[in-house]
């Protein structure tokens, strides 16, 4: 029978530090006080999990800071600010919790008076039937604390009903949840709610619901009661950078391991730069006092899921620099390609130029992968201004002025698009070897990675304005490049469009990537304002371009040709000399309405864009709202001063996936420069956020700074995963086992998707590989194995994917009882495990499940041990009983009825046999070796003792000849 089950996924604001899978409740055995069965703890909150809610306390970082740091306390001492709160499940309780997923290699040990707790936290924690039907599932997700509620067929999510008490305030802002307390704010982001059958996603819009206090759920479009659902794009990471300067966001970008990388302007020394990072001084314009403009680029790293931040540092010299495109190598180093106009601009490393050529330069850098050195460093420019676009007709929308892009090639190469108005640039090889004479040429340049040789440059431009904004890597190595012009001239080769049709125009030309020569081009406009600030190339070569129009350009070919619609996105084929297809898209308004920082197509051939919907000619003015959105859209109200992404199929022929994402009041935007999506559509996105002095921007509960620390705005930076289902996706599990112990045999189970005639390849880590979808592997010994698949197909649009998973093999535990021997009965020897376990099971003359037994007859004992891995060891012991002293009596009365006359040792004679008695004082009184005689309550000399106390002490050899001895209290009476 399939198990259907609705999952309400919810992100909450506690921050959790910690790799996955993280094994972090830890049940409660006692060792804690209170009647919470698990508890967690992450940095400054710790949650107590009740079978009716979770209490939860929170220590304000800030006076931890200052408490840990303290080195001689005030008269009042040193005081740490907390907060408590309960999340309380209303009219439900768990009838069981249970920790679930993997458990820690590693105990916790508690030794707390005279109690002793050995216990394993597990990787999650399962509140069993919260309500008839429904489960809540707390883990951490990506470093994240993240509880869901599981809801079975035939269940009622609206009995779902959750309180905080304790709050300061709860609200509902944009869709998720604000908690405020007396030590920070934090959110829990907009419930996300999924369905699936089989390969099938249905998608199930999901609000909170906040009324009175009361938090509960609701779907707005209903759901299929019969069908299981997934999960929607993620929003990985959001944070301000903290500082306390205005900060300006400019570019963002990643890197091979995922981290994040941004790029924006400060204007003043309050930003948090890192312990040893590059430039920790900021240097600002200390050239020209008086000038309106004050900054230096600021640069900020962080780790993959953002709890981190790697290094942040300044760089600039005593004048203006800002940063247009930031990229990262395979080695997590970073390229930043800008313009400045300090002559003092660092130059650290190797270089092409260490001199400032006049006005504006642009500048290429290379920052070490820990922020640490600055490798290389060159200017690029002549006389005039270089890098920056002031062209009127070209410089059409907010901040163009601060485009631009640089790229690394698949050798290395770093290639750099821009734009120019200095002569003598051009190497005599390249396409346009000399300046085209307007106002300013669009030029593209190859450096090598260590920017110290000049591979080759050519202008691109005529007699009016032209820019270069975007530089790709073609299929074939080849170098293409986009941008506007106003200039009609010939660009190389044929292209579908040969001639400037006037006004501004897009272009996109093609060069060969040894000396500059040109291959191919193409003007892309009608009559009116058109222009390309992207260019992307898919895997067969096809080049897509995105840009913005106000003219009466034709779309076609796809299912977005709105003629009103401001945006537009091609493809032509690799030679340029078709345009297959051209859509239009937006918020119809007959002009561009978003201001473009973003454009990839992905390894399928998905479309994702992005841009803020202010008004584009001034960040602070509201645009439209109207922008197309799906209906799982993560944010679907704006304020007309959002970013808006969007993702379109293959053609552009369905929206996948849409969303606003942004502030309640701020204005947010880019103040130029450009961001990136990578090749799997996961967004990087750098934000002028929060400006006005706000902190409305909606961060994730891990962000490095939750707050705005400025006056007026901080560089903020997102990730946001789209997870969009097409190609390949490796995905797998197991059956599985009893136990995790060697030997184990695994039966792998394949979960992945899969397109046409799809092969499979397996390494087990012990050895062992299959071509099976679904292989058994042996792990005979124990360890830790790292099990690897690789999922391939021919008329997969991505090829392959690949998906590793860790386990760990335990190893069955050391059980060892001790050799067979003999013992006599009235020693009471205790047979005990010699290692720690989960149960005990003796069997044999003795039955029990008790830690030790204390044997009582000759016979066989065996013990079967489970330990805390739920491995097992049995282990067996003979022993023979005997009742070595019998049954020696306790009083004697020595009067001649022939009862309770002496006190003798029954049984066989013994050897080495000795009876002596000491007296109350001990004084030993009496003393022989004739086991037959015993003692009758005589002294020494045959006299007789008096009534009293005596204890009496017989040694003989018993089993195996051993030399046993015991006292007896005897009392005398006459």
């Amino acid at each position: 029978m399939k198990r259907l089950f609705l999952l309400l996924s919810l992100l909450s604001g506690f921050e959790a530090f910690a790799a996955e899978p993280a094994t972090v409740f830890i049940p409660n055995k006692g060792q804690f006080k209170g009647p919470h069965l698990f508890q967690a703890g992450f940095g400054k909150t710790t949650l107590f999990f009740e079978k009716d809610g979770v209490r939860i306390a929170l220590l304000d970082g800030e006076s931890m800071h200052h408490a840990n740091h303290q080195s001689v306390l005030d008269e009042k001492g040193s005081v740490i600010k907390g907060h408590n709160l309960r999340l309380r499940i209303l009219g439900g309780a768990a009838q069981a919790l249970e920790g679930t997923g993997i458990e820690s290699k590693a105990k916790h040990h508690y030794l707390l008076g005279a109690g002793k707790w050995s216990v394993r936290p597990t990787q999650k924690l399962r509140y069993r039937e919260v309500y008839a039907g429904i489960d809540m599932l707390w883990q951490l997700h990506a470093g994240k604390m993240k509880y869901d509620f599981e809801v079975k067929v035939g269940a009622d999510p609206s009995k779902i009903r959750l309180q905080y008490e304790g709050a300061d305030a709860v609200s509902l802002r944009k869709g998720q949840l604000w908690v405020k307390t007396s030590v920070g704010d934090w959110l829990e982001a907009s419930p996300i709610a999924y369905q699936r059958d089989g390969q099938t996603r249905m998608e199930v819009p999901c609000q909170f619901v906040l009324r009175q206090g009361e938090i509960s759920f609701q779907f707005p479009k209903g759901y299929n009661k019969n069908l299981p659902l997934i999960i929607d794009p993620t929003l990985v990471f959001s944070t301000y950078s903290g500082a306390t300067s205005d900060n300006f966001g400019f570019t963002a970008c990643s890197d091979q391991g995922s981290n994040i990388y941004t790029g924006g302007i400060v204007f003043g020394p309050g930003f948090p730069v890192s312990l040893g990072a590059y430039q920790t001084t900021w240097r600002g314009n200390t050239i020209d006092s008086t000038a309106d403009i004050q900054v230096d680029i600021a640069l900020m790293k962080f780790s993959p899921t953002g709890d981190q931040l790697l290094y942040a540092t300044f760089l600039g010299g005593n004048r203006i620099e800002r940063p247009h495109s930031i990229v990262a190598n395979n080695q997590g180093e970073l390229y930043i390609m800008g313009s400045t106009n300090s002559a003092n601009f660092p130059m650290d490393g190797s270089g092409l130029d260490k001199s400032h050529n006049g006005l504006y330069d642009i500048f290429v850098s290379r920052l070490s992968a820990d922020g640490s050195q600055l490798q290389a460093s060159t200017f690029y420019g002549g006389l005039q201004n270089d890098g920056i676009n002031l062209a009127p007709n070209l410089r059409s929308s907010y901040a163009d002025e601060f485009r631009g892009d640089v790229f690394l090639t698949s050798s290395g190469d770093v290639m750099v698009a821009s734009m120019t108005g200095s002569g003598a640039l051009g190497t005599a090889q390249a396409f346009q070897p000399n300046y085209g004479g307007g106002p300013t040429d669009g030029i593209v340049f190859r450096l090598s990675a260590d920017l110290q040789q000049l591979r080759w440059t050519t202008y691109l431009g005529g007699t009016g304005a032209d820019a270069l904004y975007s530089v790709k890597e073609g299929s074939g190595g080849e170098v293409v490049v986009a941008g506007g012009t106003a200039s009609n001239f010939t660009l190389p080769g044929f292209g579908f469009q040969t001639s400037h049709a006037g006004g501004t125009d897009g272009m996109v030309a093609r060069f060969q990537a040894a000396n500059g020569q040109g291959i191919s081009g193409t003007f892309l406009g009608s009559a009116g304002y058109d222009q390309l600030f992207f260019v992307d190339v898919d895997g067969i070569g096809d080049v897509y371009v995105n840009g913005h129009t106000d003219s009466n350009l034709v779309s076609f070919g796809t299912n977005y040709t709105d003629p009103r619609s401001g945006q537009y996105i091609g493809c032509f084929s690799p030679q340029l000399g078709t345009l297959r297809w051209l859509g239009r898209y937006g918020a119809r308004t007959g002009k561009p309405e978003l201001n473009l920082s973003a454009f990839v197509v992905d390894l399928c051939q998905n479309i994702y864009v992005s841009g803020w919907t202010g008004n584009i000619f001034n960040s602070s003015s509201a645009g439209p709202t109207n922008f197309q959105l799906t209906n799982n859209a993560r944010q679907t109200t704006s304020d007309g001063l959002d970013f808006y992404l969007a993702a379109f199929s293959p053609g552009m022929l369905t929206l996948q996936y849409s969303t606003f994402f942004g502030g309640a009041a701020s204005p947010d935007h880019v103040d130029g420069g450009t961001s990136r999506f990578d090749k799997r559509g996961v967004m990087y996105q750098a934000v002028c956020a929060g400006c006005g002095g706000r902190d409305d921007f909606p961060l994730t509960p891990n962000a490095y700074s939750d707050t705005n620390g400025s006056n007026n705005c901080n560089n903020a930076v997102f990730k946001l995963a789209f997870e969009l289902e097409s190609g390949l996706g490796a995905r797998f599990g197991w059956v599985d086992p009893p136990t995790w112990c060697a030997p184990l045999t695994l039966q792998m189970q394949d979960f992945s998707r899969t397109i046409g005639n799809t092969s499979w390849e397996w390494i087990s880590g012990a050895g062992e590989t299959s071509s099976l979808q679904n292989p058994v592997f042996n792990f005979n010994e124990p360890g830790t194995y790292r099990i690897q698949m690789r999922i391939s197909s021919p008329t997969a649009c991505n090829g392959f994917d690949t998906l590793s998973r860790t386990i760990t093999v335990f190893a069955p535990p050391p059980l060892q009882l001790p050799a067979d021997t003999c013992l006599c009965l009235e020693d009471g020897y205790t047979l005990t495990s010699n290692i720690p376990g989960r149960t005990f099971d003796w069997s044999g003359a003795i039955t029990s499940s008790d830690i030790s037994i204390t044997p009582s007859q000759t016979g066989t004992y065996r013990l079967t041990l489970t330990d805390d891995n739920g491995c097992t060891a049995s282990d067996s012991v003979n022993l023979i009983v005997i009742p070595c002293f019998g049954n020696v009596t306790n009083v004697i009365t020595p009067n001649g009825d022939n009862l309770n006359e002496r006190v003798t040792l029954p049984g066989n004679n013994f050897n080495d046999f000795s009876l002596r008695v000491f007296n109350r004082w001990g004084q030993e009184v009496f003393s022989t070796k004739n086991q037959s005689l015993g003692w009758g309550g005589e002294d020494m000399l045959g006299g007789k003792l008096g009534s009293g106390d005596y204890f009496v002490r017989i040694s003989a050899r018993f089993c195996e000849n051993r030399l046993t001895e015991r006292d007896f209290p005897v009392k005398l009476i006459r």
